[in-house]
């Protein structure tokens, strides 16, 4: 997925407004789309579950922490 995909997907599921390209470049160059689609999923379930206490920070904060979670656990799963 490119940037302007996961932006769209960011748009259609997490009701906080879209992050900066920037922010879409930076994650895709950290981690793998795969990973950065999984983040945002996550990022919309955790956002509606809990409404009315999420503004975009937060839920970019939330997002780069699940992507730097899955890296830990891919990584630690491709050692073993």
């Amino acid at each position: 997925m490119s940037g302007i995909e996961l932006a769209s997907l960011w748009a259609d599921v997490v009701p906080v407004p879209v992050p900066t390209p920037q922010q879409f470049q930076l994650w895709l160059r950290m981690h793998s789309p795969r990973v950065v689609r999984e983040a945002l999923l996550e990022t919309a379930k955790k956002v509606i579950s809990t409404p009315g206490e999420w503004e975009l920070d937060r839920a970019v904060r939330f997002a780069s922490g699940v992507m730097n979670a899955r890296e830990r656990t891919t990584n630690i799963h491709r050692k073993n």
